[in-house]
């Protein structure tokens, strides 16, 4: 009955083919157009369709800018990430690789791809595979970043010096452990610290090897000296030359002590001051033996320019104990202690004899010995201090930064 009812309506049509342009005419028509509702029905329709052409654009900017945006990004983490110095790589529990920048690739010499699904450990040389796993076992322990440097072996048979960083990362999804990898080389920084420890040793050597020379030249100074001081008609003169001749031999226990240490640039002071005193006890004294000493103390190491200046200090203190303290072939007994208290060195020599005469003055001396002896020990950046009771004592104190 529906199609009796449109064949009897206004717009009923015969031919069904007909029917748009029917439809055509009967919207064309004035009477359609005029009336109210569709006019204000199709207001709208074109104003929603404007709206939404508007809309369209408004989003095709938005995308448009999005894009910009996006390949700017991708260009700064191509720039950070693969282009960055150091290689960056992730790895699961098993330290399989993941994922690797393009300076890890080259750095291991292989492509991306194929770096992929490797092993990290084989990677390691076998020698070092040792501390690589206990690395890895101390991360997953603690937590804590675990840094070290590992001998890694590339595909072209070349191995060089890495400095892993490995930390620890949890997978969300799976709840395992997965790491990340940070990598460096530093074989150029291992060539360059072999070359300067080569250089050093040479150096070291040839130091050495002047010191021995140093100090058998001044024990040849002293041998002729001792010839002068024989055939020196004057008590003066021989007096002088002893007093030249025990400085120059303070100096050549320096250097004998620095050849028998092995040490080129620092230096014991307990052994060598015993050296010295030793020395000057045994070239002074006329009867040996009659004069004993000690020395004692805390083991304070001093650069071999300070350890000069404390023998020498310790060569005019002695010899003045000796001509004031044990004139006349007295025995009796030294005694040096060496202390380290806080930021100074306290050395002081007693002298267990005769007393010191009444006018001597440390401060303001005749001699040259002991102005020598206070220059010095304004180089030292300290002084000396004299105690008389009960016996004569001398104290050099100085600042350790000085003697360093």
């Amino acid at each position: 009955m529906i199609e009796s009812s449109m064949e009897s309506g206004p717009y009923s049509i015969e031919n069904k083919a007909d029917r748009r342009a029917e439809a055509e005419k009967i919207a064309s028509s004035k009477k359609f157009y005029e009336d109210e509702s569709v006019r204000k029905d199709m207001r709208n329709i074109v104003h929603e369709l404007h709206v939404h052409k508007i809309e369209l654009e408004m989003q095709n900017e938005e995308l448009r800018r999005a894009e910009e945006e996006l390949a700017l990004s991708r260009a700064r983490y191509f720039d950070l990430y693969d282009l960055a110095p150091v290689g960056y790589l992730t790895a699961d529990s098993r330290m399989t690789i993941l994922e690797s920048n393009l300076t890890a690739a080259r750095m291991l010499g292989i492509e991306r791809g194929k770096l992929r699904s490797t092993k990290l450990s084989s990677w390691i040389l076998t020698p070092d595979h040792g501390r690589f796993f206990k690395a890895r076992t101390k991360l997953l322990e603690t937590g804590e970043p675990q840094s070290e440097e590992f001998r890694v072996l590339r595909p072209d048979g070349r191995d060089f010096w890495a400095h892993i960083v490995m930390s620890i990362e949890i997978d969300k999804s799976t709840g395992e452990p997965g790491f990340r990898i940070v990598m460096s080389d530093v074989q150029k920084m291992k060539d360059a610290e072999s070359t300067a420890k080569t250089a050093e040793a040479k150096n070291e050597l040839l130091l050495h090897e002047l010191q021995h020379r140093i100090k058998n030249t001044f024990n040849s100074i002293c041998s002729l000296i001792s010839l002068e001081v024989s055939d020196a008609p004057e008590p003066a003169v021989k007096e002088s030359l002893d007093a030249l001749k025990s400085r120059i031999s303070t100096l050549s226990d320096l250097y004998s002590t620095l050849y028998s240490t092995g040490h080129s640039h620092v230096v014991r002071l307990d052994s060598y001051l015993a050296k010295v005193m030793r020395s000057i006890l045994e070239g002074t004294v006329p009867t040996s033996g009659k004069i004993s000493f000690e020395v004692y103390g805390d083991d304070v190491v001093v650069s071999e320019s300070a350890a000069s200046s404390y023998g020498l200090i310790l060569n005019e203190l002695l010899t003045n104990s000796i001509k004031y303290s044990f004139k006349g072939g007295r025995s009796g007994r030294c005694v040096l202690s060496i202390r380290q208290r806080s930021d100074n060195i306290f050395v002081t020599l007693s002298s267990e004899g005769d007393p010191l005469p009444e006018d001597f003055d440390i401060q303001n001396p005749k001699g040259r010995g002991l102005k020598l002896c206070n220059s010095l020990a304004q180089v030292l950046g300290g002084g000396i201090e004299v105690d008389r009771d009960p016996f004569t004592k001398f104290t050099l104190t100085t600042p350790l930064e000085k003697s360093m």
